[in-house]
C-alpha cells in the first residue's frame, strides 16, 4: 500500500463530511483531522493512529492476511463535546462497508506517492469508547479502537 491505514481512514472521514484537513474549514460537526501527530492547536480535533493489527492466518496461496489496527482520538476543552464526537464516529464506523477512497498524488521527502484508490471493506471496533483522561492543557480525550480490512485497487 502507498498510504498507512491512518491516512486512509483520515481521508475516509473527510470524504464522509465528518472531518476536514483545513483547520479554517472546521465547523461544529466537522473537526480538523490529523494522522499520527497531535498538534498543540486547535483545542478541538481528531487524530487517527495506526495500532497493532491482527494477523489472521494465510490463504492457500501463501499470502498472509493482516487486519491493520486503528485508533481515533477526539480532543476538546469540554468532555461532553469530545465524547459526543467520539460517539458519532463510533456509530458512523458501522456504516463503512466496501467504501472506496482515493488519495491524491503528492511528493514527500522527494518521493512521489502516486494517486491511489483503496477499498475499505469495514471498520471493526474492538471495544467501547474509552476515556483517555486529560492532556497537559486539561483538554478531554476519548478514543475508539478497532481493526480494518483495506484493499488497494
Amino acid at each position: 500500500m502507498n498510504h498507512s491505514p491512518s491516512e486512509i481512514i483520515a481521508n475516509l472521514l473527510v470524504n464522509a463530511n465528518k472531518a476536514v484537513f483545513d483547520q479554517l474549514a472546521a465547523t461544529g460537526l466537522k473537526w480538523p483531522v490529523f494522522t499520527s501527530v497531535v498538534p498543540d492547536t486547535p483545542d478541538k480535533l481528531l487524530t487517527v493512529y495506526d495500532t497493532t493489527g491482527i494477523k489472521d492466518g494465510r490463504l492457500e496461496t501463501g499470502e498472509t492476511i493482516v487486519h491493520p489496527g486503528w485508533q481515533i482520538m477526539s480532543r476538546s476543552l469540554f468532555p461532553q463535546s469530545s465524547y459526543r464526537m467520539a460517539d458519532l464516529l463510533f456509530q458512523w464506523s458501522d456504516t463503512v462497508v466496501n467504501t472506496n477512497v482515493t488519495i491524491q498524488a503528492k511528493t514527500v521527502d522527494s518521493m512521489v506517492i502516486p494517486i491511489t484508490t483503496y477499498q475499505v471493506v469495514g471498520l471493526f471496533k474492538t471495544g467501547p469508547i474509552l476515556t483517555a483522561g486529560q492532556d497537559e492543557k486539561r483538554r478531554f480525550l476519548f478514543t475508539l479502537n478497532g481493526t480494518t480490512t483495506i484493499k488497494q485497487l
